[in-house]
């Protein structure tokens, strides 16, 4: 400590000496120091921002990046699967089905004989359809129109049941027509099929329906 005091009183006597003022030191040396922090600090803001030009470019990319995965998912998607149908959505039972509505099926009922005779049935769009000939002469010259994008089902039970009968497969639905309990069941019926899978069973004999397979994806006769 006494070293320190008799440098102090040292370096004062020679400022006297030379005439030089103490100020004069403290504020050189003070300047000297501000000006070194302003040219810190001026490059700091320098170096700063050149780094921040180049994220500004990086965002860029990433948004590139993002519209290219939205054209990605629009390439997907799904046309027929063959043998299978879409889920029906169903709703208030139409007039049309005049044996009800079960889970999102329309039954229409021409059981009776001679019951739908030269007539046109339409089955309503949102639902599968299932069109009952279980009776003599049901469904004799009778046009079964099915829904575009939905099931359809014809059952001909009995003599001449769906003779002379055309069936208007859906174009995206299952299509399919049993003839069963006599030989006539289906003589001279026309299936005109879809696209989907399109088949007939016949469980008694005699003449079966014909099929016009057309672009459907399975096809399968009596």
């Amino acid at each position: 400590m006494r070293r320190v005091l008799v440098a102090a009183l040292a370096i004062s006597a020679c400022s006297q000496v030379l005439g030089l003022d103490d100020d004069y030191l403290d504020v050189s040396g003070v300047a000297g120091h501000g000006a070194g922090g302003s040219s810190a600090s001026s490059s700091s803001s320098s170096s700063s921002s050149g780094p921040g030009g180049s994220g500004g470019g990086g965002g860029t990319v990433t948004g590139g990046g993002g519209v290219g995965g939205s054209a990605g998912s629009a390439g997907s998607g799904g046309g027929i699967l063959c043998g299978q149908d879409a889920q029906p959505p169903g709703g208030a039972c139409p007039p049309e089905c005049t044996d009800g509505c079960v889970g999102g099926t329309c039954n229409i009922d021409c059981k009776a004989v001679s019951a739908c005779v030269n007539t046109t049935l339409s089955c309503p769009p949102g639902f599968d359809c299932a069109v009952s000939c279980f009776n003599k002469d049901s469904c004799v010259g009778t046009q079964i129109d099915c829904p575009d994008d939905h099931s359809c089902h014809v059952t001909c039970t009995w003599t001449n049941s769906c003779t002379g009968t055309t069936i208007n497969c859906s174009t995206e639905g299952t299509c399919s027509v049993i003839c069963q309990g006599h030989s006539t069941a289906c003589e001279g019926t026309t299936v005109n099929c879809g696209e989907n899978s399109c088949t007939a069973t016949c469980t008694a004999g005699g003449p079966p329906p014909t099929l016009v397979c057309g672009s459907s994806c399975q096809c399968n006769g009596c």
